[in-house]
């Protein structure tokens, strides 16, 4: 589709989606924004994210924007921003494991709490079981910890639920 196209059918994509989203159509927020993204401009898709969720309050994508917005924050390790975008949107969101999963990240990132970050990861995994990512972060911040033991355990579970993902 439209996310795969290349060159100038990929800056005309991005073109016409930007129109859209000047005229009011926040339907095109979330392929405008992940274009962007996608082109590593994490800067401008962040702008996107942050204008809709500001001007659309009761828009049925808010949650795929918060998602898009603290995986761009990641991307450029922009911890003190991330650290405010997913307090809010946990507080929007409370039940969805991917944002708690990005809170975790922001958390250990933006304030080297391993405890907390590892509670948002545990609170991920307890919301979606299946979520590879949850257990993925923990091994992670383990390894960063030289919490050895520890690490191969979550990364074990992490392959049990999603063994194709490296």
């Amino acid at each position: 589709g439209v996310l795969h196209a290349e060159g100038q059918n990929r800056v005309a994509a991005i073109e016409a989606f930007a129109k859209a989203v000047e005229l009011g159509n926040a339907n095109s927020v979330d392929s405008l924004a992940e274009l962007l993204r996608d082109d590593k401009k994490h800067e401008e898709a962040i702008r996107i994210w942050r204008a809709a969720l500001a001007a659309y309050p009761a828009h049925e994508d808010r949650l795929r924007w918060w998602r898009g917005l603290s995986n761009s924050l990641r991307a450029m390790a922009s911890w003190s921003e991330a650290l405010v975008a997913t307090k809010v949107a946990v507080k929007e969101f409370p039940y969805d494991a991917q944002l708690h999963v990005e809170r975790g990240y922001a958390i250990y990132y933006g304030s080297n709490d391993p405890a907390s970050a590892v509670s948002q990861f545990k609170r991920a995994s307890k919301l979606d079981e299946n979520m590879a990512t949850a257990y993925a972060a923990m091994g992670e911040i383990s390894v960063a910890e030289a919490n050895y033991s520890s690490a191969i355990n979550y990364f074990s579970l992490a392959i049990e639920r999603d063994s194709s993902n490296r």
